[in-house]
């Protein structure tokens, strides 16, 4: 496998937990923040991983389904993307904190379940059958 497309795919899921850890700190982070002397607010965190988690992603969900040719996976990723999507520019102005929350977990498992798989298909499609 190519490694510029199995760094990508590592670095996508990394930022996701990123994503996952805030989300699941962002309790105890708001209650720190005075303390800290911290200024990144919750939307601004949003919008500063959307800025990196989107090109980031498309790169490597295109450059592994040229190579591997599944749809399913390009899917699986589209629909992480768009729920933490929605989820920073939509969710908390209609159904509140809670659901935007919510939603951004589930889309950024479902985004890191995609890298995932995007990457294993990747290592099969660049190694013959008896490599495994």
């Amino acid at each position: 496998m190519r490694l510029g497309t199995a760094k990508l795919d590592g670095l996508a899921v990394a930022f996701s937990a990123i994503c996952l850890v805030h989300c699941l700190m962002l309790p105890v982070a708001v209650t720190m923040m005075p303390v800290l002397g911290a200024t990144l607010s919750h939307g601004a965190f949003h919008d500063l991983m959307l800025i990196v988690v989107l090109p980031t992603s498309l790169i490597a969900f295109g450059i592994g389904c040229h190579r591997h040719r599944s749809r399913g996976v390009a899917a699986l990723g589209g629909l992480g993307l768009a729920m933490l999507i929605v989820a920073a520019l939509a969710v908390d102005s209609v159904w509140g904190e809670h659901a935007e929350r919510s939603i951004t977990m589930v889309g950024g498992l479902v985004l890191a379940a995609a890298h995932i798989l995007n990457f294993r298909l990747c290592r099969r499609a660049d190694c013959p059958d008896h490599c495994h």
